[in-house]
């Protein structure tokens, strides 16, 4: 069993690691969305979310919207 101290920063882990997981995906695809921008005076085709996450996954298959979560696991687990 878990020990006073311990138990309330493992839960605390166990949650934000419960959120970070299966929301992580959308993060990356919204980040890209929202970084994208418009040369002046060239008309250059925004890439819709649907499209960015075809895009993702035939470069890098399902692994490509998990690139960078260990961090944020990290980050979760003290905050």
């Amino acid at each position: 069993a878990l020990g006073g101290n311990a138990a309330p920063l493992v839960f605390g882990a166990m949650a934000g690691w419960a959120m970070w997981i299966p929301t992580y995906p959308i993060d990356i695809v919204k980040t890209i969305v929202q970084v994208q921008t418009r040369e002046r005076g060239k008309e250059k085709e925004l890439l819709s979310s649907r499209q960015i996450t075809a895009k993702m996954y035939r470069a890098g298959g399902i692994r490509a919207f998990f690139d960078g979560l260990e961090p944020k696991l990290a980050r979760a687990a003290v905050k």
